[in-house]
């Protein structure tokens, strides 16, 4: 990470005061009601942010995605690619297909991501 940067799951938002002063709000990533830290340094440097970030990550509730593998291999049975393939190879890719869903549907599809 460079020096000048935050953690990647920070999200810091800049909001100017009626009275003109600068304050930096920082909350996490995609999860809603995590706001942990104010400042008026756009790079805060305190022990008091790295604090409340690390504390902020144990209270947060993880990353939920609603989309599921079984969502992913739904729509790839309905797309275009698979229905452009001759029925053999339909029936073929289906039973590969059921088997992966029966063994990973209820996980979600970003898993497989990296």
């Amino acid at each position: 990470m460079p020096s000048d940067s935050l953690p990647r799951e920070v999200h810091r938002v800049k909001a100017r005061l009626a009275n003109g002063s600068v304050n930096y709000y920082s909350s996490l990533r995609g999860r809603k009601g995590t706001g942990f830290y104010k400042s008026v340094s756009r790079h805060p440097r305190e022990r008091e942010f790295l604090a409340a970030y690390v504390a902020a990550m144990d209270a947060a509730s993880p990353k939920t995605s609603g989309y599921l593998t079984e969502h992913l291999v739904d729509d790839f049975i309905r797309s275009p690619r698979f229905t452009r393939l001759k029925s053999r190879t339909q029936r073929d890719y289906r039973l590969w297909l059921d088997r992966f869903s029966a063994e990973f549907g209820e996980d979600p599809a970003t898993m497989f991501e990296e």
